[in-house]
């Protein structure tokens, strides 16, 4: 069930570079996010350094904090887990 769900948002992620999306932390509060799991769009330090391992019940999303007119985004890696999810991803 979670890799379904799991692929479907990491199609929209592809869609739509950078998107928001709300979900519930931990402690239950809603937390809505700039973000982007498009690599290009990150300074090379940013960028890891192998490829990661799916969890199909989290999601690793680069948080944007700002865009420079290069296009470069800055930023820092977050998760959210994929059962969470309240909206989203939607397109910025």
């Amino acid at each position: 069930m979670n890799q379904q769900k799991w692929e479907e948002i990491q199609k929209k992620f592809q869609d739509y570079d950078i998107a928001t999306v709300t979900f519930k932390k931990k402690d239950g509060t809603p937390r809505t996010m700039v973000c982007t799991r498009s690599i290009d769009l990150l300074p090379l330090e940013q960028r890891p350094k192998t490829e990661p391992k799916i969890n199909y019940e989290v999601m690793n999303v680069f948080e944007i904090l700002s865009q420079g007119p290069d296009g470069m985004v800055t930023g820092q890696w977050r998760s959210f887990r994929i059962d969470s999810i309240i909206d989203g991803p939607d397109p910025v």
